[in-house]
């Protein structure tokens, strides 16, 4: 007993023998995790042909000589395309993007005065162009960057200078947000070598001050679209060869009879003297457009009262409608010598009708449109006088005061066609 309780005693003093511990790796939270070893890596991916490793240093070389292939392989097919497309067209000069030619040429076009010395109008399009050869014009510099945009143009193979240039640098000069990529420069035409258009009705258009280029544009085309006489700019118009007034008349400056008048005692020589003479007008009530027309007052009269001296020899006494009388100048009374009295007396003693009551099958006519902006000027008005017009309105309704200028001219000048066709008809 005493020895067992020995034994006992020893193996609980003994030292405890502790089983290492495998190391586990400890990683922070910030730390990435890298595999050692991806066991089934033929399974996952299967046979893998990896690719030749690539010198660094010729690296640089492999990209330079793939780029020249695709340039090469580029150029092979456009020289097959250019040969398919060079058949029919006229030779051309190749410019680059840094060329001087198209700024030189675009400087001189851009401004009024430097285009009415080089005598050159610029025209923008496909259609503007094919409008002028169809007109019988011949453009004198051709400008392009795709060689599909000469396709459908007659052009001729001599005698006119063709550039393609990249789309930015016509880009860069265009009017247009987004250019068609194709411009033509052509000599101005002479309006003074011009007649008027097979069966034009008798109808002479004056424009008045009309100074906005689309309302400009659009009556030119409204005219041309009526079959009208003639049409007669005043000094104060928007330039006639504008690049907008080219654009929104849409070919009529090739076709329609157009006569520029300085003064507006040039305009005598250019119309029949025994025509009827309306003013196409949106001023029904005077009480109503009291402060418009003291704005128009204002702006082209002073406020120093003047008279007229009826004992003067270049005065004379026209005889309007129901008896009425009014003394003026046989000159043409510029605003400086004339006053708020005299403009009120004239504009009253105009007849106001609505554009449809009148007859204009009678005489030659002749319709004055003002611009939006400046409305009727004082010499028109002064004109109609003597010549013993009428002012003609359009009704409107909504509270609607006026409309645009194209579209108030085409109401009235179809009215006069429409009135022309019946009575053709009627007598036949």
């Amino acid at each position: 007993m005493l020895i067992s309780r020995c034994f006992l005693r020893i193996n609980a003093l003994r030292a405890t023998t502790v089983t290492p511990l495998p190391h586990v790796q400890t990683r922070d939270n910030w730390t990435s995790r890298r595999p050692s070893a991806i066991v089934n890596e033929n399974e996952v991916f299967g046979d893998v042909e990896h690719s030749p490793k690539i010198n660094i240093r010729n690296r640089g070389l492999n990209v330079k000589r793939q780029k020249q292939n695709h340039v090469e392989a580029r150029s092979e097919t456009e020289s097959t395309s250019d040969k398919t497309l060079d058949e029919g067209l006229p030779h051309f000069q190749k410019l680059d993007q840094d060329n001087n030619i198209i700024p030189s040429l675009m400087i001189q076009i851009k401004s009024r005065k430097a285009r009415t010395k080089v005598d050159q109008i610029l025209l923008e399009g496909h259609r503007q162009i094919k409008d002028a050869l169809d007109a019988g014009m011949i453009p004198e510099i051709i400008i392009f960057s795709r060689k599909t945009d000469l396709m459908n143009l007659p052009l001729p193979h001599e005698g006119i200078k063709i550039y393609k240039v990249p789309y930015k640098s016509i880009q860069l000069w265009s009017n247009l947000t987004t250019t068609p990529g194709l411009m033509g420069i052509f000599k101005t035409p002479n309006l003074d070598d011009r007649e008027s258009i097979p069966g034009a009705i008798p109808l002479t258009i004056i424009c008045d001050n009309v100074r906005e280029p689309g309302n400009l544009g659009s009556i030119l085309r409204a005219a041309l679209g009526v079959g009208c006489h003639k049409v007669i700019l005043t000094k104060g118009c928007v330039d006639l060869w504008e690049p907008k007034v080219l654009r929104s008349a849409a070919g009529a400056h090739f076709r329609l009879l157009i006569k520029k008048a300085e003064r507006w005692e040039d305009i005598e020589s250019l119309i029949d003297t025994d025509a009827n003479v309306f003013i196409a007008d949106n001023i029904v009530n005077m009480k109503s457009n009291a402060d418009e027309l003291d704005s128009k007052i204002k702006s082209e009269m002073p406020s120093e009262e003047t008279s007229i001296n009826e004992d003067d020899d270049n005065v004379k006494t026209i005889n309007p409608q129901e008896g009425q009388s009014l003394s003026v100048s046989s000159e043409f009374i510029q605003p400086r010598n004339t006053n708020s009295r005299i403009l009120r007396d004239i504009i009253n003693s105009l007849p106001l009708l609505p554009y449809y009551a009148m007859n204009y099958t009678q005489k030659h006519n002749i319709l004055i449109i003002g611009g939006e902006t400046e409305g009727i000027s004082y010499n028109s008005y002064r004109f109609t006088k003597l010549q013993n017009g009428v002012r003609v309105n359009i009704p409107l309704t909504a509270g609607v005061d006026s409309l645009n200028t194209g579209m108030a001219l085409g109401i009235v000048a179809f009215e006069v066609k429409r009135q022309y066709i019946i009575g053709g008809n009627s007598n036949k």
